[in-house]
């Protein structure tokens, strides 16, 4: 992998430039993201509804293996803990739905290639 900002090879996988110090490991995840969505035809309204249903499904159908280092399958079971959580404790329906609203904007974003903000 070469620095865009210096032009120095480095490891693949590394974090940091060994010559400049720019962070390598953003835009190894942002071009990562970018090849997902542009090999798939994805729809980013189905991508965010699912994930605003089901927390993780969105980013399942994208087929995404991990975000943030967390894999989607800990998005799904977490997502539906949730739900019971909130079946039994309705109060905490509104922390819940604003989690849902926000995964699915993220899941939006992604779908279109975009970074997202997780």
């Amino acid at each position: 992998m070469f620095c865009p900002r210096c032009g120095t090879e480095n490891k693949e996988g590394a974090k940091y430039c060994v010559k400049c110090g720019l962070t390598l490991q953003k835009l190894t995840l942002q071009k990562t993201i970018q090849q997902k969505a542009e090999m798939s035809d994805k729809n980013p309204a189905i991508a965010a509804i699912l994930n605003f249903l089901i927390i993780g499904v969105g980013y399942w159908y994208l087929n995404l293996e991990e975000v943030r280092g967390i894999p989607v399958w800990g998005y799904i079971v977490g997502g539906l803990i949730l739900g019971v959580v909130e079946f039994f404790l309705p109060v905490l329906g509104i922390p819940g739905f604003i989690i849902s609203v926000l995964l699915a904007i993220d899941a939006y974003q992604k779908a279109q290639g975009e970074q997202g903000f997780l």
